[in-house]
């Protein structure tokens, strides 16, 4: 009976010894990954087969891989997780059968994920490979993987790079400006004496006004290590608005010249935005810790404006804080090649919970006068405080923008009335100054005033204007207006346009002026106080400034049955002609053609405008009347008219001398032909 026994277990222990000789030469050859950086990935492969030594039917299945600790070969302590390395495919479901001559196989990619700052030596680890064939249990197979990690120097500025910049930013002058970034060593050696490379960075202005810049010591660090350096920047007393700076390259001593990193450092000497710098609960802050932190969504850098634009403001603010505050955003236009402000606006104040944020919508609207540089630098800084407790909190952001004009663009940059409050009756001059801001001449263009109510529609002579820059790309033109005697006393607003060839309003070309009309008419009364039909115009058209003088041609139109004796008054508007004596003359019934004599000054070319006052003389009585008149001056050319000028007076004796001569010279000709000619 135990001879039985001993002989079922013989045949047993060798019918195992058959399924494991299967597995024995299950694994055929190993390629071990090239060695490899830390933080990178490096690949290997090995084979699967089925060798058994005698060929049979069954097929190996549910063949699986582990992966042990790769352990560090010379310091041990030092290893690699075996989660670091894969397998692909990952598993086998079923390897076929084979015989040795010639047996079916199958390739495993193996690929190790080395860590970051990983140490350099070479690492060890036991791959183990499961299977089942036949039924049998499962049966394993090692194999020893090897992984060679390098020595690598090597650093990374967290945050910044060579497009995020690193900004301080503080106003001229300002010293012990501050920021902060933190560097951490991605290479598996020890790093120590580091250097910030500033040889690249523009660092002064036109004047030679400097920036100074030291960093801090950050000491030894050890491979996977982040260490924190801070920025100390010190602004020149009258340092121009600019935005300095570049990228710093980081370095070693043991590396020498080799960087080992880089990032864009911004230097903004800004004016002074808020009152007493960025501040958080009253404490000095920087733009990324402050409490109150601004997310632009509007404008955004590069985009244009001209002048008259809207430039739609839209900032989400958030409150970091942990009470509730009342903020408010303001917008400020700035140049900063000018250093002067543009335009600014504040919005209304909400309140913003501690933890939320509120959004501020407004448009900033651009003066339609505004003259800049296209060559300028425009920043739009967006400002956002406590409201009323500015020198608690607040921080702002900036955005740059780009001035641009129109092609054909006529402003109105001023319209000035001599007086804002008239009476009935009264004359108030008005002159408008026009200027070109755009990038075209412009020809045939006028100014209009008007106002229905007050019966007015004046209309400017035709002008032609330089593009913005030339020589003649502004003028003025004045107007008259003429109070009716019967005005409402109210307020009115006189419409001013420019309009272009094609009888088109300018976009930006529009003003108004306000006028109030208060009390009693200035018409005065002598006599019996009858109105009088009178009417006077201007037969003169335009007047030459050349000349300094100009004789005056109007004509004074009686519609009475009766001669009217009167005394005239004539009187400039505005200081661009010598005061006239008043004349007394008769009237006959119908048209009257008189002339007057002005002496012009220093005048430019221009709309120029004059009252004419007809009142009663002695002897006579009607209601006095006044007439207002626009007259075109425009600068001739000297020429021809330059030499009749010299016998246009009334006391050009020279002329009547040479007359006289030339008419003795005809007559001795012709006596000379009558009586010697020949017989």
């Amino acid at each position: 009976m135990n001879k039985k026994i001993s002989f079922i277990g013989i045949i047993l222990a060798l019918l195992l010894l058959t399924i494991n000789s299967a597995f024995a030469a299950m694994q055929e050859a190993n390629t071990n990954p090239a060695a490899g950086n830390p933080g990178t990935t490096v690949a290997g492969s090995f084979t699967v087969q089925d060798t058994d030594s005698g060929a049979d039917t069954d097929p190996v299945t549910g063949i699986s891989f582990a992966m042990g600790t790769l352990n560090g070969v010379t310091d041990a302590t030092k290893t690699i997780p075996g989660s670091a390395v894969s397998f692909n495919p990952s598993s086998i479901s079923s390897l076929a059968d084979g015989t040795p001559s010639g047996t079916p196989s199958s390739a495993i990619a193996t690929s190790v994920a080395i860590p970051a700052s990983q140490v350099a030596q070479t690492y060890q680890g036991t791959v183990t490979i499961s299977g089942t064939e036949g039924g049998a249990p499962p049966i394993s197979k090692t194999f020893t993987l090897s992984v060679t990690v390098n020595s690598l120097t090597a650093l990374d500025v967290l945050t910044y790079d060579n497009t995020t910049a690193l900004e301080i930013i503080g106003e001229e002058g300002e010293t012990n400006l501050t920021n902060t970034f933190q560097i951490k060593n991605t290479g598996n050696q020890a790093l120590s004496a580091l250097t910030f490379d500033t040889a690249a960075l523009d660092l002064k202005d036109s004047s030679n006004k400097v920036i100074t810049l030291s960093f801090s010591d950050p000491g030894t660090i050890n491979g996977g290590e982040t260490k924190t350096v801070t920025v100390t920047a010190n602004y020149g007393d009258n340092i121009d608005l600019d935005t300095y700076g570049g990228v710093v390259n980081v370095k070693s001593v043991a590396t020498g010249t080799t960087v080992l990193d880089s990032f864009k450092l911004d230097l903004k000497v800004f004016p002074e935005i808020c009152s007493d710098g960025i501040v958080k609960d009253g404490d000095k802050a920087s733009r990324s810790t402050a409490f109150l932190q601004l997310n632009v969504k509007e404008p955004d850098n590069g985009d244009d404006f001209k002048p008259g634009d809207e430039i739609k403001v839209e900032v989400d603010v958030e409150n970091d804080g942990d009470e509730d505050l009342d903020v408010a955003v303001e917008a400020i236009l700035y140049n900063l090649d000018e250093d002067e402000e543009i335009v600014t606006l504040e919005s209304d104040s909400q309140e913003i919970k501690d933890g939320s944020d509120e959004t501020f919508e407004f448009d900033l609207e651009v003066p339609r006068d505004f003259d800049g540089d296209e060559n300028d630098r425009y920043i739009v800084f967006l400002k956002a405080t406590e409201d009323g407790n500015e020198d608690q909190n607040c921080n702002f952001e900036s955005k740059n923008l780009d001035f641009s004009r129109d092609k054909d663009d006529l402003i109105v940059k001023k319209a000035t009335l001599s007086t804002s409050i008239a009476r009935p009756g009264d004359v108030v001059e008005l002159i408008v100054d026009v200027e070109n801001v755009g990038d075209n001449d412009q020809r045939d263009a006028y100014v209009r005033v008007s106002n229905s109510e007050l019966g007015i529609d004046l209309k400017s002579n035709e002008f032609d204007m330089d593009k913005s820059g030339g020589s003649d790309d502004s003028l003025t033109r004045r107007f008259s207006i003429n109070i009716p005697a019967n005005a409402a006393e109210k307020d009115y607003t006189l419409d001013i346009a420019v309009y272009d060839d094609n009888d088109d309003a300018y976009d930006n070309g529009q003003a108004f002026a306000a006028l109030t009309v208060k009390g009693e008419g200035t018409t005065t009364t002598t006599g019996t106080g009858k109105p009088a039909s009178l009417n006077v115009a201007s037969q003169t058209t335009e007047i030459d400034a050349g000349k300094g003088t100009a004789n005056i041609h109007l004509l004074f139109t009686n519609n009475e049955a009766k001669d009217l004796t009167a005394i005239v008054d004539v009187k400039t508007i505005g200081d661009w002609a010598d005061p006239i004596t008043s004349q007394t003359v008769s009237l006959h019934p119908g048209d009257n053609n008189l002339y007057f004599n002005l002496k012009l000054k220093d005048v430019e070319e221009g709309t120029y405008s004059a009252t004419v006052t007809v009142r009663a003389a002695a002897g006579s009585a009607f209601e006095a009347k006044t007439f207002s008149l626009n007259f075109d001056v425009k600068e001739k050319a000297a020429g021809l008219s330059g030499i009749t000028g010299a016998f246009a007076g009334t006391n050009s004796t020279v002329f009547w001398i040479i007359g006289d001569v030339v008419l003795i010279l005809i007559a001795l000709l012709v006596i000379k032909a009558v009586f010697f000619g020949k017989k």
